[in-house]
């Protein structure tokens, strides 16, 4: 029993691998990023992390029920929003943030869709929680000179669990730069050692514990009846997720509910005015709550197996006899060669002179990225997964616009470093503008 005071307490890059052209579409909208991966004789890989990080968490709800047993000693349970002393009967404070909290570490594992721009991370956790609960006293009185008019109760206990988490592309992050997702996660996990407020973690929560509250005859006393040390707990967490450029860094800020299995203990109250016993209550506390949550992850790719040489030579002869044949009938001339570290790179593309209804095409590797699209001055984005070795971008003239030939700027961003690349290409109904694109894992 504590005596509760100052509560205030996440271009155009385009190319020919095949001499058959594929029709293959990635779905796109105006302003709006998607991820492309080809189809391609070499298997492309799934980006892999090792993750670590931790939680912080506060604010929210916390369940209990009030069960009343005797006498007429209403009390009602009050906001716990504030930060100041708790102490108990014994006369040990200690300055206190009185509301749920959530502090851990996890470790894990994370990967990227092949296919999709979305994450699955499995993760282990170990975190130290607190549900709080605050309430009046059915009449105010007088205890080692305090005005006594709440009372705090805090069940602190420990917990282990494995998460899954998934999460799906929304839009450019413009906290760290990089993309943002929507995610969920759901964790299983095991409560234990939990204890109440006191200067030592051994206050733990034994049945037949209390303490008295009473001076000269008038206050309240408290005895533990039942305690679950140990229970299940499911987490479910939903919210927004940053990356930063090269996804090495994420935060996430998210809401989430801790629901324990059984509940953590059930505590008996009894009143009494001037030695006489006026009314009896218990309380039990569910050990659930419903919190706002932080978490910042450090995520370290983890490099790929070796590349099978035999079907990246195969994929590149194949990919260099396309140089000099035709894509729709038109001549493909590589304007630009590039070199870039990563095998996921950001274009955009948009009309950076007179706009004249120019409308185009792209493809990457022979595959359709970017159907009649009608360039602007905004800029367009696409994410594009590329394949080891060289890569080649073609833009197609759907029209001339109004003056001729079809030019677009491209800027290739490799999102490993701050540094832009930007080009110009020009189609027209003969030929066809190219960059070259050479990725070496």
């Amino acid at each position: 029993m504590k005596v509760h005071s100052h509560l205030y307490h996440t271009t155009l890059l385009i190319g020919l691998q095949a001499i058959s052209l594929c029709t293959t579409k990635a779905q796109t909208n105006n302003n709006h990023q998607v991820i492309y991966k080809p189809k391609t004789q070499v298997k492309v890989r799934r980006q892999k992390y090792f993750t670590t990080g931790f939680n912080v968490g506060s604010i929210g709800l916390a369940s209990a029920s009030i069960n009343n047993i005797s006498g007429n000693t209403p009390f009602v349970r009050t906001l716990n929003t504030g930060f100041g002393f708790v102490g108990d009967s014994k006369g040990n404070k200690e300055l206190d943030l009185t509301s749920n909290t959530s502090m851990g570490i996890h470790t894990g594992f994370m990967w990227r869709d092949k296919n999709h721009d979305a994450f699955t991370s499995v993760q282990a956790e170990i975190q130290n929680n607190k549900a709080c609960y605050n309430f009046d006293y059915p009449f105010s009185y007088t205890w080692k000179n305090n005005n006594v008019t709440q009372w705090v109760e805090e069940d602190r206990y420990l917990k282990y669990a494995v998460a899954i988490q998934r999460c799906w592309y929304k839009g450019q992050s413009d906290f760290l730069g990089g993309s943002k997702y929507w995610y969920i996660r759901e964790s299983f996990g095991e409560t234990f050692f939990h204890r109440g407020v006191g200067t030592t973690l051994a206050n733990k929560l034994i049945v037949g514990s209390g303490q008295d509250w009473t001076e000269n005859g008038t206050g309240m006393k408290s005895v533990i009846t039942s305690v679950h040390q140990n229970t299940f707990m499911l987490g479910t967490e939903f919210g927004i997720k940053h990356f930063s450029k090269t996804n090495r860094h994420s935060v996430e800020v998210g809401l989430v509910y801790y629901a324990p299995f059984t509940s953590s203990y059930t505590e008996q109250y009894e009143f009494f005015k001037n030695g006489t016993s006026v009314g009896k209550s218990s309380i039990t506390y569910n050990g659930g709550t419903f919190l706002a949550n932080l978490r910042y992850s450090l995520n370290y790719k983890l490099k790929d197996k070796p590349i099978d040489s035999v079907a990246v030579k195969i994929k590149n002869e194949i990919v260099a006899a396309t140089k000099t044949h035709k894509i729709n009938n038109r001549h493909v001339d590589v304007q630009k060669t590039m070199q870039v570290p990563t095998d996921l790179v950001t274009v955009s593309v948009w009309d950076a002179g007179l706009v004249d209804g120019d409308q185009i095409s792209l493809y990457l590797n022979n595959q359709l990225v970017l159907e009649n699209y009608t360039l602007a001055k905004a800029k367009k984005q696409i994410q594009l997964q590329l394949i080891a070795g060289t890569n080649y971008l073609v833009m197609h003239a759907v029209n001339l616009g109004i003056v001729p030939p079809n030019t677009a700027a491209i800027e290739v961003d490799d999102n490993s470093s701050k540094r832009h690349t930007t080009f110009t290409l020009t189609s027209d109904t003969q030929k066809s503008g190219a960059i070259e694109i050479i990725y070496n894992p």
